[in-house]
């Protein structure tokens, strides 16, 4: 790693140094990092970055983030040596966005992320909400353009395996019901076992973009969970996979794998069915058995019409959405009871009804391409 001093010719009157690398095919990857004389940054947020200086190109060698002890042993895990501590400003945001876009960054945790990317666009605290909103739509139309069509993958694959396991039809609770013990016991909650030992108590690491073929095209995944193993030392990659074939084949995943993949089944046993997003940090499915009436389908919990399972958990949300082929639907009241509660974190958040029902209408629109990462 070379190293130049360039003044103060990238943030004002601020000294800093710009480390540099270059690959065989010349690609340039830069960290930044403050002199002495600049690790004050008055008005400002600054963020740690670490950057593995023997890493090799196109890898996941920056991690944002606060624990050193961690770093190393990710390092470490990777077979590399060597580590730079980095200072980001606000005035670095675009670059770290680039970094991320490459894999080649780890963020430790999307709060941290957030603040970032914000205080260079200068969005409101406030519009959390809203983006969360609309990253749910995103993901919800890709989820139902890959099942709308006539050649769907995602339906052949869910209707071989419901073939395979002897489920032809399910037309009452107590076969759906069936399904769902099925699922749960081929299925298993992913937590934190170790790919190479088989011990539980990995710790968890951070996040990271896909960027190959075999994840973004194989696998339709946005990002991968990094972990490492307590008892080996090994990183593990956990690719948050969008394919249901994938999700059936691996059998590993959490609710996004696994709620994805119900849908596919529902859709396969030619029930109507919606993908539902808790803004809190979970989803399901709901299934409409009989005209009319909307089931709650909980494929990690093998739970049926069980709508105040979250609340029993502790969660307080505010913003839950049942996304259909071509509509949306607010559907909060029918899992957090408190309407008062509800408006008042919608309100605090400046969430109006007018600005959910634009999201819904641009869901019904087929308009979202996909996902900002990390969401």
């Amino acid at each position: 790693v070379a190293s130049r001093w360039v003044g103060s010719s990238l943030s004002g009157d601020r000294g800093w140094w710009v480390l540099r690398r270059r690959g065989a095919a010349g690609r340039a990857a830069t960290a930044v990092t403050t002199s002495p004389a600049s690790s004050r940054e008055e008005n400002n947020e600054s963020y740690v970055l670490w950057c593995c200086s023997s890493g090799p190109e196109a890898t996941a060698r920056f991690y944002l983030g606060e624990n050193e002890t961690l770093f190393s042993r990710y390092v470490a895990g990777m077979g590399w040596r060597g580590r730079e501590k980095v200072r980001l400003g606000p005035s670095d945001a675009e670059w770290a966005e680039a970094l991320w876009r490459r894999g080649e960054l780890v963020v430790s945790d999307r709060e941290t992320w957030r603040k970032l990317v914000k205080s260079a666009s200068a969005l409101p605290t406030a519009a959390a909400l809203e983006k969360s909103l609309e990253g749910g739509a995103a993901r919800a139309t890709a989820l139902w353009r890959a099942l709308r069509r006539s050649d769907s993958k995602d339906v052949a694959a869910a209707k071989a395996y419901l073939e395979r396991e002897g489920f032809a039809g399910v037309a009452t609770r107590e076969a759906l019901q069936d399904l769902l013990d099925h699922f749960k016991a081929q299925f298993p909650y992913y937590h934190d076992q170790c790919d190479r030992c088989g011990e539980r108590g990995s710790a968890f690491f951070g996040e990271v973009a896909c960027v190959s073929d075999e994840e973004v095209l194989g696998r339709r995944a946005k990002r991968a969970e990094l972990r490492i193993c307590e008892a080996c030392g090994a990183v593990i990659r956990f690719v948050r996979a969008n394919d249901v074939q994938r999700v059936l084949a691996d059998r590993r995943g959490r609710c996004g794998e696994y709620s994805t993949a119900m849908l596919a089944l529902a859709v396969a046993l030619d029930l109507e069915a919606r993908w539902i997003f808790d803004t809190t940090d979970h989803v399901w499915v709901e299934l409409e058995l009989e005209p009319g009436t909307w089931i709650h389908v909980d494929p990690c919990e093998a739970a049926l019409d069980q709508p105040g399972l979250y609340q029993s958990w502790g969660k307080n949300g505010s913003l839950v959405v049942a996304f259909e082929r071509h509509r949306a639907v607010d559907v909060t009241l029918d899992y957090y009871a408190s309407r008062h509660h509800v408006q008042h974190i919608r309100d605090k958040h400046n969430l109006t009804d007018a600005k959910i029902q634009a999201t819904f209408a641009k869901y019904a629109s087929d308009s979202y391409e996909s996902s900002p990462p990390p969401s």
